[in-house]
This record gives structure tokens, sequence and C-alpha cells, in this order.
């Protein structure tokens, strides 16, 4: 037996397919599913008013927090430190005054002017205190964290736990480009998973062959970048700067062994560039990347194509 579901949430489609003989409960396993995820949008969507990350975001004195935003924050901090900063979720407000102030499927996304003058901000995660004993976070004034950097990659590894934990061994899970892939389909085939054409989508240069259990997270300026007073801006924030990437990179696929990981190692080599991206990647255990340049050029970390059939 074999099902397959897509729902919207997290502003993506959020794909799923579970196979198996044994298996009878498929709904209730769904079900299951889709509350993991709407209850984590709901705590932790920056477009939800009064989730718990927008309250964190307007509190001038120690938040009491849940224990999973303080895992969540714990694992960005370790990530923060992997990636020397370059992975950083107190992005907001420079997200914020690029004009990604609401989602960007609203109606009115993108009709304010953009003054190009203030567009730095200060982006710092050490400023940030995570009292984990007393599930207390202190924000500077001028620091508000977004964590739609980590947060697809994190839901999908929750959900890769929950089907593993009801015995699943032939499933996947896509999350807006961060999927995770286990087994085989109801052919008894290895999956496959396209890497895409940056610049027409609807078309793949490469399949990655999943031959064992498989993170692939893919990150790039194409689908969500927009114009204002004559000037591109996307929602990869360089840290070091404070603006959009650009850096002639169109995308990033990482392969991992967990989807947060993957997905965070994408945009971290997306910020960083083709030579320092791909030196950082080679020093990953369990990672492999592909770069896709403005030129449909393509550069490979070190086993990178071993994975990887050409279309």
């Amino acid at each position: 037996m074999e099902i397959y579901k897509k729902i919207k949430a997290l502003g993506s489609e959020i794909e799923i397919y579970l196979q198996s003989d044994t298996q009878s409960n498929f709904d209730e396993d769904l079900a299951a599913f889709e509350f993991l995820i709407n209850t984590f949008e709901k705590k932790f969507s920056r477009f939800i008013n009064d989730s718990e990350l927008n309250l964190l975001n307007k509190s001038d004195k120690p938040f009491k927090s849940s224990s999973e935003l303080i895992n969540l924050l714990l694992l960005a901090k370790h990530f923060y430190q992997k990636t020397d900063g370059i992975f950083d979720p107190t992005i907001l407000k420079a997200l914020e005054n690029q004009g990604y102030d609401k989602s960007f499927a609203a109606k009115d996304f993108n009709k304010r002017e953009i003054k190009r003058e203030e567009l730095p901000e200060k982006i710092d995660f050490n400023e940030v205190i995570i009292d984990a004993e007393n599930k207390l976070v202190t924000l500077d004034s001028n620091i508000k964290i977004d964590l739609g950097g980590i947060g697809k990659g994190y839901i999908v590894d929750a959900a890769v736990a929950l089907f593993k934990n009801k015995a699943y061994k032939n499933f996947w899970i896509s999350a807006g480009g961060d999927m995770y892939l286990s087994g085989v389909n109801s052919e008894s085939k290895f999956f496959k998973v396209g890497v895409q054409n940056p610049l027409k989508l609807e078309n793949n240069i490469f399949n990655i062959e999943v031959t064992h259990e498989m993170a692939v997270a893919t990150s790039g300026i194409a689908k969500r970048q927009w114009l204002n007073g004559g000037h591109k801006y996307n929602r990869i924030i360089d840290p070091r700067t404070g603006l959009s990437v650009n850096n002639k990179i169109l995308a990033v696929t990482v392969i991992s062994n967990h989807a947060v990981k993957a997905d965070i190692y994408a945009k971290t080599v997306l910020i960083l560039g083709k030579e320092k991206g791909l030196a950082f990647i080679n020093e990953q255990a369990e990672t492999e990347a592909v770069i896709t340049l403005e030129n449909l050029e393509f550069s490979f970390s070190k086993n990178m194509s071993k994975y990887l059939t050409k279309i």
C-alpha cells in the first residue's frame, strides 16, 4: 500500500509519500503529520501575529519560552558556530527593511518604497541570551529573530522521527525544497530527486539517486526575489553586510544526513560563494553539494558527482 498527500503550510507546499505492506492506519499517521506541521507554524511563523516567535521579538524583557523554542534556538546557535556566523537567524530587521515584511504571497507585498540608505541592520546572534535552565530568552532591543532559515529543515527532521517511530521504512517528505528520503518506492526502486534549472524550474538538469537514507535541500535566489526602486532583492541575507546575497550563484543543492543540516549548509554555501562554499562543504562529514552559477555552469564538492546522473 502507498499514499501521497500535499498540504499548504509554512509558505510552501508540503508533500508526503508513505509506502508499507504492514501499515493500515495511513489516515491516522497523516493526521499526526499535519498536526505536527500546523502546530509548528502557529508557534513559529513570523507572519502569525500572536505566534510565540513574534511575542519573543516584541518582548522588552526576558521572555519565558517553550521547551521547543529553546531547543530551536540552541540548534540555531550550534549551526551559527559551525558556520562561523554565516547562518544567523537575527536577520529579521534586514529582511523587513528590504521589503520582506509580510508573506511573499500577500497582495500588498513590496508596495512601500525601500530606502537604501537604511538597509544595513545589526545582525549578531551572540546578542541573544538563551537561559535554557530557566527557559528564558533575552533579545537586544535592536535584534529580531527569523526562524525561516532553520524551520523547514527542522520540521522535516521531526516528521522523519515521527514516521520512523511508527516503523515506516519507505517514505519521503518534502517541504519547499527541503527533503528527506528513506528506502524505496512500491516497485522496490531507489528514489530520484531532480536538481532544477533555476532559470526554468520545470526542467531538471541532474537526478540525485538516493541509494541510502538522505536529506536533500536546495537554496536559491530565483523563486523569491523582487524589484523595488530599480534594485533587485532576495530573501537570502548575508549577515556580514545586512544585504541580499549577490555573488553569481543561482542555487545550491546539498545532500546530508539531516534535513536541517542540508538546509542550513545550502544557504551557507550560497552566501559564502563558490570557492569558500565548496571548501566549507568539503570539511563537513556526510555532506556534499552542487552549485549552479548564473551562466548555468556547475561546481561540485569532492564526492557529489557520484550521486548525480545527467538528464
